[in-house]
């Protein structure tokens, strides 16, 4: 099914390659209705939180093109130095 204007669609998964405490519970990706695509991240809330605590907190990173790279200076030729 097609995403309305201003929707977000995300999946998560267990993260399984979680090594320390501060990595993420939980991972995956999301694209908005304009096609735009980002990374999610998000943690559990742990059990001794406040009991008014989001269950679940995450981010939305946007996921980046690979850079590209910078086109190489053109040479000048010595009859463009003005000295």
């Amino acid at each position: 099914m097609p995403l309305q204007e201003g929707q977000i669609e995300f999946a998560l998964w267990k993260n399984d390659q979680k090594e320390q405490e501060t990595h993420a519970d939980v991972k995956g990706t999301a694209k908005d209705s304009d096609g735009n695509e980002y990374w999610v991240n998000a943690w559990k809330k742990s059990p001794d939180a406040n009991p008014n605590a989001p269950v679940i907190k995450g981010y939305l990173t946007p996921k980046k093109d690979k850079p590209q790279a910078a086109p190489a200076k053109a040479k000048q030729a010595d009859e463009d130095i003005p000295w």
